[in-house]
């Protein structure tokens, strides 16, 4: 080879070089880009999954405030059947000496 020819075949391979370390940069940056893009959505997913948690617990705050709010309405009512109850009670219980004295009649069927 003359030294003009070597002198093309080295430009030529110099600006392959050049081209190739640019390409290989901009291979290496889209293999990081992807990788990075693929963290952001396992990450987006697991924030996801999260919120949904939040919206159950939300959910399950709201339906034990109703529960809490029915349970005491409803010993409330309890206590006021209870003390309904004691007043019937305390005013229509017999005495002793009166269920005594007056036994209830038996009934027989004698022909």
């Amino acid at each position: 080879m003359s030294g003009n020819s070597k002198l093309r075949a080295s430009v030529l391979i110099d600006l392959v070089d050049r081209f190739s370390a640019g390409a290989r940069k901009m291979a290496g940056l889209s293999d990081k880009l992807g990788r990075g893009l693929a963290g952001a959505q396992a990450e987006l997913k697991r924030l996801q999954a999260q919120a949904g948690r939040l919206d159950q617990l939300r959910a399950l705050q709201s339906r034990l405030g109703k529960t809490a709010a029915d349970m005491a309405a409803a010993k409330k009512r309890a206590a006021e059947l209870g003390r309904a109850l004691a007043a019937t009670t305390t005013t229509s219980r017999p005495t002793k000496s009166a269920s005594t004295a007056n036994p209830s009649p038996k009934t027989s069927t004698s022909a």
